[in-house]
Protein backbone atom coordinates (compact mmCIF):
# COMPACT_ATOMS: atom_id res chain seq x y z
CA UNK A 1 0.00 0.00 0.00
CA UNK A 2 1.06 3.99 -0.73
CA UNK A 3 1.03 5.00 3.31
CA UNK A 4 1.64 8.78 4.33
CA UNK A 5 2.64 10.23 1.23
CA UNK A 6 1.77 13.47 -0.80
CA UNK A 7 0.01 12.48 -4.24
CA UNK A 8 -0.77 15.27 -6.63
CA UNK A 9 -2.83 13.90 -9.74
CA UNK A 10 -3.93 15.56 -12.90
CA UNK A 11 -7.45 14.68 -14.27
CA UNK A 12 -8.69 14.99 -17.58
CA UNK A 13 -11.96 14.97 -15.74
CA UNK A 14 -13.91 17.06 -13.24
CA UNK A 15 -14.10 15.71 -9.64
CA UNK A 16 -18.00 15.87 -9.60
CA UNK A 17 -18.01 14.23 -12.80
CA UNK A 18 -19.49 11.34 -13.50
CA UNK A 19 -17.26 8.95 -11.41
CA UNK A 20 -14.61 6.97 -13.02
CA UNK A 21 -11.44 5.46 -11.78
CA UNK A 22 -9.64 9.00 -11.52
CA UNK A 23 -12.15 9.81 -9.15
CA UNK A 24 -12.43 6.27 -7.41
CA UNK A 25 -8.27 6.28 -7.38
CA UNK A 26 -8.35 9.87 -5.72
CA UNK A 27 -10.91 9.13 -3.11
CA UNK A 28 -8.84 5.35 -2.61
CA UNK A 29 -5.85 6.91 -2.33
CA UNK A 30 -6.96 9.81 0.08
CA UNK A 31 -7.65 7.38 2.74
CA UNK A 32 -3.79 6.71 3.83
CA UNK A 33 -2.10 10.06 2.24
CA UNK A 34 -2.39 13.38 1.63
CA UNK A 35 -3.88 14.25 -2.55
CA UNK A 36 -4.41 17.24 -4.47
CA UNK A 37 -6.73 16.50 -7.28
CA UNK A 38 -6.26 19.29 -10.80
CA UNK A 39 -8.92 19.29 -12.51
CA UNK A 40 -8.61 19.75 -16.57
CA UNK A 41 -7.80 23.50 -17.31
CA UNK A 42 -10.12 25.49 -20.00
CA UNK A 43 -8.49 27.38 -22.63
CA UNK A 44 -9.06 31.35 -23.10
CA UNK A 45 -11.44 29.69 -26.39
CA UNK A 46 -13.71 28.54 -24.27
CA UNK A 47 -13.86 31.49 -21.90
CA UNK A 48 -14.83 33.62 -25.49
CA UNK A 49 -17.70 31.37 -26.56
CA UNK A 50 -19.38 30.67 -23.02
CA UNK A 51 -18.88 34.44 -22.05
CA UNK A 52 -18.56 32.89 -18.42
CA UNK A 53 -15.11 32.83 -16.91
CA UNK A 54 -15.22 29.91 -14.38
CA UNK A 55 -13.75 30.43 -10.85
CA UNK A 56 -10.73 28.72 -9.72
CA UNK A 57 -12.48 26.31 -7.65
CA UNK A 58 -11.05 25.07 -4.45
CA UNK A 59 -12.82 22.42 -2.80
CA UNK A 60 -11.81 20.10 0.59
CA UNK A 61 -13.61 16.78 -0.15
CA UNK A 62 -12.32 15.59 3.34
CA UNK A 63 -8.92 16.16 5.16
CA UNK A 64 -6.98 14.24 3.14
CA UNK A 65 -8.18 15.39 -0.01
CA UNK A 66 -8.68 18.74 -2.46
CA UNK A 67 -9.67 19.49 -5.52
CA UNK A 68 -8.16 22.59 -7.47
CA UNK A 69 -9.76 23.56 -11.10
CA UNK A 70 -6.43 24.20 -12.79
CA UNK A 71 -6.58 27.94 -14.41
CA UNK A 72 -7.45 29.32 -17.91
CA UNK A 73 -4.10 28.54 -20.72
CA UNK A 74 -3.61 29.21 -24.26
CA UNK A 75 -5.76 27.66 -26.95
CA UNK A 76 -3.61 25.41 -29.61
CA UNK A 77 -1.44 24.04 -26.96
CA UNK A 78 -2.01 21.00 -28.44
CA UNK A 79 -0.78 22.07 -31.71
CA UNK A 80 2.20 24.25 -30.74
CA UNK A 81 5.42 23.46 -29.09
CA UNK A 82 5.43 27.30 -27.80
CA UNK A 83 2.19 27.52 -26.62
CA UNK A 84 2.78 24.49 -25.02
CA UNK A 85 6.01 25.62 -22.92
CA UNK A 86 4.28 28.83 -22.24
CA UNK A 87 0.87 26.80 -21.10
CA UNK A 88 3.10 24.47 -19.03
CA UNK A 89 5.01 27.78 -17.41
CA UNK A 90 1.86 29.28 -16.73
CA UNK A 91 0.53 26.42 -15.11
CA UNK A 92 3.95 25.63 -13.47
CA UNK A 93 3.31 29.12 -11.32
CA UNK A 94 0.23 28.22 -9.98
CA UNK A 95 0.88 24.62 -9.02
CA UNK A 96 3.54 25.72 -7.22
CA UNK A 97 1.41 28.15 -5.00
CA UNK A 98 -0.82 25.66 -4.41
CA UNK A 99 1.89 23.70 -3.06
CA UNK A 100 3.09 26.36 -0.97
CA UNK A 101 0.31 26.92 0.29
CA UNK A 102 -0.58 23.55 1.40
CA UNK A 103 3.21 22.79 2.20
CA UNK A 104 3.03 20.22 -0.26
CA UNK A 105 6.56 18.71 -0.78
CA UNK A 106 7.94 15.17 -1.61
CA UNK A 107 5.28 14.55 -3.98
CA UNK A 108 4.08 11.74 -6.18
CA UNK A 109 2.44 12.60 -9.73
CA UNK A 110 -0.49 10.57 -10.95
CA UNK A 111 -1.15 11.45 -14.33
CA UNK A 112 -3.89 10.99 -16.77
CA UNK A 113 -3.65 14.60 -18.49
CA UNK A 114 -0.42 13.50 -20.59
CA UNK A 115 -0.26 17.31 -22.06
CA UNK A 116 2.10 18.52 -20.19
CA UNK A 117 5.57 16.97 -20.10
CA UNK A 118 7.48 19.97 -19.74
CA UNK A 119 5.36 20.64 -16.62
CA UNK A 120 6.05 17.55 -14.91
CA UNK A 121 9.74 17.71 -15.42
CA UNK A 122 10.07 20.55 -13.92
CA UNK A 123 8.06 19.85 -10.89
CA UNK A 124 10.76 17.05 -10.05
CA UNK A 125 8.40 14.79 -7.98
CA UNK A 126 9.29 11.93 -6.09
CA UNK A 127 8.00 9.55 -9.26
CA UNK A 128 5.79 9.55 -11.63
CA UNK A 129 2.97 6.91 -12.26
CA UNK A 130 1.19 7.16 -15.55
CA UNK A 131 -2.19 5.93 -15.68
CA UNK A 132 -3.53 5.52 -18.97
CA UNK A 133 -7.50 4.99 -19.85
CA UNK A 134 -7.82 6.45 -23.41
CA UNK A 135 -6.24 6.78 -26.70
CA UNK A 136 -5.69 10.66 -26.85
CA UNK A 137 -4.31 10.61 -30.11
CA UNK A 138 -7.96 9.69 -31.12
CA UNK A 139 -9.68 12.73 -29.59
CA UNK A 140 -10.83 15.41 -31.74
CA UNK A 141 -10.74 19.20 -31.48
CA UNK A 142 -7.77 21.78 -31.90
CA UNK A 143 -5.14 19.04 -31.51
CA UNK A 144 -2.89 17.48 -33.66
CA UNK A 145 -2.50 13.69 -33.33
CA UNK A 146 0.97 13.67 -33.66
CA UNK A 147 1.75 16.18 -31.15
CA UNK A 148 -0.42 14.32 -28.98
CA UNK A 149 1.13 11.06 -29.13
CA UNK A 150 4.60 13.03 -28.49
CA UNK A 151 3.43 14.19 -25.52
CA UNK A 152 2.49 10.90 -24.27
CA UNK A 153 5.70 8.95 -24.94
CA UNK A 154 7.37 12.07 -23.18
CA UNK A 155 4.97 10.95 -19.94
CA UNK A 156 5.74 7.51 -20.74
CA UNK A 157 9.29 8.01 -20.81
CA UNK A 158 9.90 9.87 -17.24
CA UNK A 159 6.96 7.72 -15.38
CA UNK A 160 8.22 5.03 -13.22
CA UNK A 161 5.22 2.85 -13.71
CA UNK A 162 2.16 2.68 -16.39
CA UNK A 163 -0.87 1.43 -15.86
CA UNK A 164 -3.17 0.99 -19.00
CA UNK A 165 -7.00 -0.45 -19.47
CA UNK A 166 -6.29 -2.43 -22.21
CA UNK A 167 -4.04 -4.86 -24.20
CA UNK A 168 -3.62 -2.90 -27.08
CA UNK A 169 -2.84 0.51 -25.13
CA UNK A 170 -0.32 -1.25 -22.77
CA UNK A 171 1.80 -2.26 -26.15
CA UNK A 172 1.89 1.21 -27.39
CA UNK A 173 3.65 2.32 -24.23
CA UNK A 174 5.92 -0.65 -23.83
CA UNK A 175 8.05 1.07 -26.43
CA UNK A 176 8.58 3.79 -24.19
CA UNK A 177 8.78 2.04 -21.14
CA UNK A 178 9.00 -1.67 -19.53
CA UNK A 179 6.84 -1.09 -17.05
CA UNK A 180 3.60 -0.92 -17.79
CA UNK A 181 0.87 -3.13 -16.57
CA UNK A 182 -2.86 -3.80 -18.09
CA UNK A 183 -5.39 -2.73 -15.06
CA UNK A 184 -9.04 -3.13 -16.39
CA UNK A 185 -11.83 -0.80 -15.33
CA UNK A 186 -13.49 -2.75 -12.40
CA UNK A 187 -17.10 -2.02 -10.11
CA UNK A 188 -17.60 -2.39 -6.28
CA UNK A 189 -19.72 -5.18 -6.14
CA UNK A 190 -20.70 -4.57 -2.51
CA UNK A 191 -22.13 -0.89 -3.64
CA UNK A 192 -24.73 -1.72 -6.40
CA UNK A 193 -26.05 -4.76 -4.47
CA UNK A 194 -26.37 -2.88 -1.70
CA UNK A 195 -27.88 0.26 -3.58
CA UNK A 196 -30.19 -1.49 -6.09
CA UNK A 197 -33.47 -0.24 -4.03
CA UNK A 198 -32.62 2.95 -4.11
CA UNK A 199 -36.48 4.25 -4.14
CA UNK A 200 -36.58 5.39 -7.84
CA UNK A 201 -40.25 6.46 -9.10
CA UNK A 202 -39.54 7.43 -12.57
CA UNK A 203 -39.77 4.39 -14.24
CA UNK A 204 -43.09 3.39 -12.88
CA UNK A 205 -44.95 4.45 -15.70
CA UNK A 206 -42.51 3.62 -18.39
CA UNK A 207 -43.28 0.14 -20.16
CA UNK A 208 -41.40 -2.75 -20.14
CA UNK A 209 -39.44 -4.21 -21.57
CA UNK A 210 -36.60 -1.12 -20.93
CA UNK A 211 -33.43 -1.13 -22.72
CA UNK A 212 -31.53 1.15 -21.16
CA UNK A 213 -27.96 3.07 -20.63
CA UNK A 214 -26.57 4.81 -17.34
CA UNK A 215 -23.70 6.92 -18.42
CA UNK A 216 -22.03 10.09 -20.06
CA UNK A 217 -23.53 11.06 -23.28
CA UNK A 218 -21.02 12.69 -25.25
CA UNK A 219 -19.73 12.15 -28.85
CA UNK A 220 -18.73 8.89 -29.01
CA UNK A 221 -22.52 7.91 -27.93
CA UNK A 222 -24.54 6.34 -31.08
CA UNK A 223 -28.05 8.30 -30.55
CA UNK A 224 -28.56 7.24 -34.20
CA UNK A 225 -28.27 3.36 -33.77
CA UNK A 226 -30.36 3.91 -30.55
CA UNK A 227 -32.89 5.78 -32.66
CA UNK A 228 -32.76 3.37 -35.58
CA UNK A 229 -33.58 0.59 -32.96
CA UNK A 230 -36.12 2.50 -31.25
CA UNK A 231 -37.96 2.84 -34.17
CA UNK A 232 -37.90 -1.30 -34.97
CA UNK A 233 -38.77 -2.17 -31.10
CA UNK A 234 -41.88 0.17 -30.87
CA UNK A 235 -43.34 -2.25 -27.44
CA UNK A 236 -40.16 -1.35 -25.55
CA UNK A 237 -38.76 1.65 -24.14
CA UNK A 238 -35.32 3.14 -24.39
CA UNK A 239 -34.34 5.34 -21.60
CA UNK A 240 -30.88 6.54 -21.61
CA UNK A 241 -29.83 8.24 -17.98
CA UNK A 242 -27.27 11.16 -18.50
CA UNK A 243 -26.56 14.56 -19.02
CA UNK A 244 -27.76 15.36 -22.58
CA UNK A 245 -28.32 19.09 -24.65
CA UNK A 246 -30.94 20.83 -26.87
CA UNK A 247 -29.61 18.99 -30.07
CA UNK A 248 -30.12 15.39 -28.19
CA UNK A 249 -33.57 16.48 -26.73
CA UNK A 250 -34.50 17.40 -30.44
CA UNK A 251 -33.21 14.67 -32.39
CA UNK A 252 -35.37 11.99 -30.05
CA UNK A 253 -38.41 14.17 -29.87
CA UNK A 254 -40.25 12.52 -32.32
CA UNK A 255 -39.78 9.29 -30.75
CA UNK A 256 -41.89 8.11 -28.08
CA UNK A 257 -40.63 4.83 -26.77
CA UNK A 258 -36.87 6.75 -26.07
CA UNK A 259 -36.88 8.70 -22.21
CA UNK A 260 -34.52 10.72 -21.71
CA UNK A 261 -34.05 11.32 -17.97
CA UNK A 262 -31.47 13.09 -17.56
CA UNK A 263 -28.45 13.47 -15.12
CA UNK A 264 -29.25 11.36 -11.99
CA UNK A 265 -26.97 11.53 -8.54
CA UNK A 266 -24.58 7.87 -9.09
CA UNK A 267 -26.31 6.51 -5.99
CA UNK A 268 -29.48 5.70 -7.88
CA UNK A 269 -26.88 3.96 -10.58
CA UNK A 270 -27.77 0.42 -9.31
CA UNK A 271 -31.95 0.96 -8.86
CA UNK A 272 -31.87 2.06 -12.43
CA UNK A 273 -29.59 -0.50 -13.95
CA UNK A 274 -31.74 -3.56 -11.89
CA UNK A 275 -34.67 -2.26 -13.56
CA UNK A 276 -33.12 -2.52 -17.28
CA UNK A 277 -34.40 -5.77 -19.18
CA UNK A 278 -31.31 -5.22 -21.48
CA UNK A 279 -28.13 -2.96 -20.96
CA UNK A 280 -26.66 -0.57 -23.82
CA UNK A 281 -23.07 0.46 -24.57
CA UNK A 282 -23.85 2.19 -27.92
CA UNK A 283 -20.91 3.78 -28.85
CA UNK A 284 -19.79 5.15 -32.41
CA UNK A 285 -17.29 2.50 -34.11
CA UNK A 286 -13.87 4.34 -33.96
CA UNK A 287 -10.52 3.88 -33.09
CA UNK A 288 -11.35 5.06 -29.32
CA UNK A 289 -14.02 3.33 -28.85
CA UNK A 290 -12.87 0.43 -29.86
CA UNK A 291 -9.81 0.75 -27.17
CA UNK A 292 -11.20 1.64 -24.33
CA UNK A 293 -12.35 -0.43 -21.20
CA UNK A 294 -15.80 0.52 -20.31
CA UNK A 295 -16.54 0.20 -16.31
CA UNK A 296 -20.32 0.19 -17.26
CA UNK A 297 -20.04 -3.17 -18.62
CA UNK A 298 -18.61 -4.03 -15.11
CA UNK A 299 -21.46 -2.31 -13.44
CA UNK A 300 -24.32 -4.07 -15.61
CA UNK A 301 -22.50 -7.07 -14.87
CA UNK A 302 -23.06 -6.82 -10.96
CA UNK A 303 -26.44 -7.64 -12.38
CA UNK A 304 -26.16 -10.30 -14.27
CA UNK A 305 -27.38 -8.36 -17.18
CA UNK A 306 -27.52 -8.97 -20.61
CA UNK A 307 -25.43 -5.90 -22.43
CA UNK A 308 -25.31 -5.21 -26.73
CA UNK A 309 -22.44 -3.33 -27.00
CA UNK A 310 -20.36 -2.68 -30.43
CA UNK A 311 -17.36 -5.24 -30.40
CA UNK A 312 -14.59 -3.30 -28.12
CA UNK A 313 -11.30 -4.98 -28.13
CA UNK A 314 -11.52 -5.36 -24.47
CA UNK A 315 -14.57 -7.13 -24.57
CA UNK A 316 -14.10 -9.70 -27.15
CA UNK A 317 -13.02 -12.46 -24.04
CA UNK A 318 -16.66 -12.05 -22.79
CA UNK A 319 -18.27 -12.79 -25.68
CA UNK A 320 -20.26 -15.80 -24.72
CA UNK A 321 -21.89 -13.35 -22.33
CA UNK A 322 -22.30 -10.29 -24.96
CA UNK A 323 -24.46 -9.03 -27.61
CA UNK A 324 -22.72 -7.89 -30.19
CA UNK A 325 -23.30 -5.55 -33.44
CA UNK A 326 -21.60 -3.73 -35.97
CA UNK A 327 -23.80 -1.70 -37.59
CA UNK A 328 -27.99 -0.47 -36.67
CA UNK A 329 -28.84 -3.12 -38.48
CA UNK A 330 -27.15 -5.62 -36.53
CA UNK A 331 -28.48 -4.00 -33.49
CA UNK A 332 -31.98 -4.82 -34.05
CA UNK A 333 -30.40 -8.94 -33.90
CA UNK A 334 -28.22 -8.19 -30.96
CA UNK A 335 -31.31 -6.67 -29.15
CA UNK A 336 -33.78 -9.94 -30.02
CA UNK A 337 -31.23 -12.23 -28.59
CA UNK A 338 -30.43 -10.58 -24.88
CA UNK A 339 -34.74 -10.04 -24.81
CA UNK A 340 -35.31 -13.42 -25.30
CA UNK A 341 -32.26 -15.17 -23.49
CA UNK A 342 -33.09 -17.68 -21.58
CA UNK A 343 -29.83 -18.81 -20.34
CA UNK A 344 -29.54 -19.04 -16.07
CA UNK A 345 -26.28 -19.65 -16.34
CA UNK A 346 -25.58 -16.35 -18.00
CA UNK A 347 -26.48 -14.30 -15.76
CA UNK A 348 -24.54 -16.27 -12.72
CA UNK A 349 -21.42 -15.83 -15.05
CA UNK A 350 -21.87 -12.31 -15.63
CA UNK A 351 -21.76 -11.86 -11.53
CA UNK A 352 -18.65 -13.82 -11.42
CA UNK A 353 -16.78 -11.21 -14.01
CA UNK A 354 -17.61 -8.65 -11.91
CA UNK A 355 -16.83 -9.70 -8.82
CA UNK A 356 -13.36 -11.16 -10.60
CA UNK A 357 -13.04 -7.07 -11.19
CA UNK A 358 -13.75 -5.04 -8.16
CA UNK A 359 -11.69 -1.95 -7.55
CA UNK A 360 -10.08 -2.81 -4.53
CA UNK A 361 -8.28 -5.80 -5.99
CA UNK A 362 -7.46 -3.66 -9.27
CA UNK A 363 -6.02 -1.00 -6.85
CA UNK A 364 -4.15 -3.00 -4.24
CA UNK A 365 -2.04 -4.26 -7.47
CA UNK A 366 -1.12 -0.76 -8.94
CA UNK A 367 -0.04 0.38 -5.66
CA UNK A 368 1.54 -2.41 -4.39
CA UNK A 369 3.45 -1.96 -8.28
CA UNK A 370 4.46 1.88 -7.73
CA UNK A 371 6.95 1.05 -4.84
CA UNK A 372 7.59 -2.94 -5.93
Amino acid sequence: MIFGKNIVIFSTMDFYDLPTRKQRIALKLSEKNRVIYFEPPLTYFSLFLTKRQKKINREKVSNNLIVIKLPYILPFGLRSFFINRLNSFILGIFVKKEFKKLDFKNYILWLYLIDFPELYRNLNPELIVYDCVDDHSSYKGLRSKEFVRKCEEDVARISKVIFATTEELANKLKKYNPYVYVVSNGVDCDFFVSHKDGGINDLNLIRKPIIGYFGAIKEWFDLDAVIFAAKYYKEASFVIIGPYNEEIRKKVSNVKNIYLLGRKPYDLAPSYISSFDVCLIPFRINELTLNVSPLKLYEYFSFGKAVVTIPIIELLKYSNLLYFYSSKEEIIFAIEKALNEDDISLKEERKLVALENSWNAKFNFMFEKVYS
